[in-house]
């Protein structure tokens, strides 16, 4: 397969990721600022907040696993110790975030 398909695939995924990331954050801040201005006419909701950090949780954790898929097709096509330690150390710290993002959603879900 051509490596350079394979970079090209790899940039793909990380604008995806990046999108998703930006997306979420943006719609999560819209939400949060309406639920803020409810404040005025007293429909303030403290499950709404609950509900958006659940909301945003979820578009977190689909980022950083498009990432980690965006880092694991990038060390295919750049293989070597160096890019190895590095990939392998981002793929661990992402996965970790992932875990306990995904233990926060969970535990949230319930409260939402």
């Amino acid at each position: 397969m051509n490596m350079d398909f394979l970079h090209g695939i790899s940039q793909v995924i990380g604008l995806a990721s990046m999108g998703i990331l930006i997306l979420g954050s943006a719609q999560t801040v819209i939400l949060f600022l309406g639920n803020e201005l409810s404040r005025l006419n007293g429909s303030y909701s403290l499950e709404k907040i609950a509900s958006l950090r659940v909301k945003l949780g979820q578009y977190l954790l689909l980022g950083l696993e498009l990432l980690i898929a965006s880092d694991i097709i990038e060390t295919i096509v750049n293989p070597g110790l160096d890019e190895l330690a590095q990939v392998g150390g981002i793929v661990l710290i992402r996965t970790v975030l992932a875990f306990f993002l995904n233990r926060e959603i969970d535990a949230n879900q319930g409260k939402a």
